[in-house]
């Protein structure tokens, strides 16, 4: 009979315990940027007065800085014709070491110097039509410039000693100024999705009590392919136009809101 109360007992303490939380949850976005707003809610025993609600909204904002590109890279090749593969080739080696004589003299480094491509082949080997039979040699060059000013003068440098071609030149940014540009573009970034995150808390009735996680998207950044201009005069030098380049950084931010009330 002892053990039989007993486990009544305990079978109403067990049920007398039993607390049941329902989380609510909601979702709204603002402009163009993705958020989220989460809301957990707490149940209030016979003794307590208030209610609490505590959640958090989730924000992916885009921030971007610009500047002016301050290094370039010149696209460059060397080609030489000849009746036999062995004299194409020869050929277009004087014609290489002319260019990197040039640039040498001209204050570029031989580190800022690099093969891309190199290729031999017959004339006419895709358009039988106009084979002549000779062999081409031809070798690609990239050239590395830390001051954008001088890239015109470089690629006139270039095609007055040995070069036969400008494949292209890309304006891009230094390292030092890249990861200035990465750091404020995460700047704004973080100013735009708090401005967000305030107007959607304002919203929903709501105040922001602080920051609980950030998360960041690799930046982008795209190199600007440049055109060429040669002066149409004898003698003028090759003009290079850059415009500004822009680094982009996204980050995505979970704040913590709150919305009480006192009876």
């Amino acid at each position: 009979m002892v053990q039989h109360l007993t486990r009544k007992a305990i079978l109403a303490v067990a049920l007398c315990s039993v607390l049941a939380v329902a989380p609510v949850a909601g979702l709204g976005t603002a402009g163009p940027v993705d958020a989220a707003i989460q809301e957990d809610g707490n149940e209030t025993d016979g003794n307590q007065t208030a209610a609490s609600t505590e959640g958090t909204i989730t924000v992916t904002a885009t921030g971007e800085a610009q500047a002016q590109p301050d290094a370039a890279v010149l696209f460059l090749a060397v080609a030489a014709t000849a009746e036999t593969p062995e004299n194409a080739t020869r050929q277009a080696a004087e014609n290489a070491s002319r260019l990197r004589t040039a640039l040498t003299e001209a204050n570029v480094s031989e580190d800022a110097v690099r093969t891309t491509d190199y290729s031999v082949y017959q004339e006419g080997r895709f358009d039988p039509r106009n084979a002549s039979g000779d062999y081409v040699a031809e070798q690609g060059f990239a050239v590395e410039v830390d001051n954008v000013s001088r890239a015109g003068e470089l690629l006139d440098v270039a095609t007055s000693n040995g070069a036969s071609a400008v494949r292209g030149v890309q304006l891009t940014l230094s390292d030092e100024t890249r990861s200035e540009l990465r750091n404020e573009a995460l700047s704004n970034a973080v100013d735009s999705a708090r401005s967000q995150a305030d107007a959607i808390a304002a919203s929903a009735d709501l105040q922001i009590d602080g920051v609980h996680s950030v998360s960041t998207v690799e930046p982008r950044f795209g190199p600007f392919e440049a055109m060429t201009e040669d002066a149409a005069r004898e003698g003028a030098s090759t003009q290079i136009d850059p415009g500004p380049l822009t680094v982009s950084a996204t980050v995505e931010v979970t704040y913590r809101a709150t919305n009480g009330s006192a009876a």
